[in-house]
Parts: C-alpha cells; structure tokens; sequence
C-alpha cells in the first residue's frame, strides 16, 4: 500500500504538493473555525496570587497597577519639618513590616 502511495506521489508530483497544501490550508481553516472564541482571563480560583489580586482590586488597583504601588505624601505648605519626617519614617517603616518583599524608596534622602 504504501508502495502504490509513494508511487502516486512521485508520478504526479504537482498534484501531490497540491493536494496536501489545500489539505493543510483546509485544516487550518476549519481548526481556527472550530476553535470559538479565546479568553484573557487566568484565574485560578484560591490561590494566594488570586487572593492578592482581589485584595488589591478591593482598594482601587486596577490589573495594570498591580506590579507598582506609590504611596504620595502632599501638604501645600512642603513636607520638611522634622515631625512630618518622623511621620513619613514611621509611615514607610509600617509598610516595611507589612510588605517585607516589597522594596521601599524613601521620597527624601537624606544628605
């Protein structure tokens, strides 16, 4: 059988070759035709990543702010006097404790 196959396919070569490209473009037709709608959503219900996600889009996060968090300190009068500095210190050092993985920039350094 494969003997006649292989005898066919060489005979008529063209045809061959034509014959398993409609095939193969058939394929792909009818596979990205069967294949219905994709889907962007990953969730794996229970998990401690999924946990944090809807801690974080509890607060106002949307997905695309998930990777970096800012934390601004404003006052119209500046923020230089040495209370609001122990403030911003103590503010940053909670988060430390809070977030030990997490690295934290002080917003003024101190020369």
């Amino acid at each position: 059988m494969l003997t006649r196959l292989a005898y066919f396919c060489f005979r008529y070569r063209l045809q061959a070759v034509a014959g398993w490209t409609a095939g193969l473009i058939i394929l792909g037709v009818l596979a990205s035709v069967a294949a219905g709608a994709t889907s962007d959503d990953y969730t794996i219900p229970g998990s401690d990543s999924q946990k944090a996600l809807q801690v974080l889009r509890a607060h106002g996060l949307s997905d695309d702010q998930t990777g970096a968090l800012r934390v601004v300190f404003r006052d119209p009068a500046g923020l230089t006097s040495p209370a609001d500095q122990d403030a911003i210190g103590s503010t940053l050092d909670r988060l430390k404790e809070k977030l030990p993985r997490a690295q934290i920039v002080a917003p003024v350094h101190a020369d």
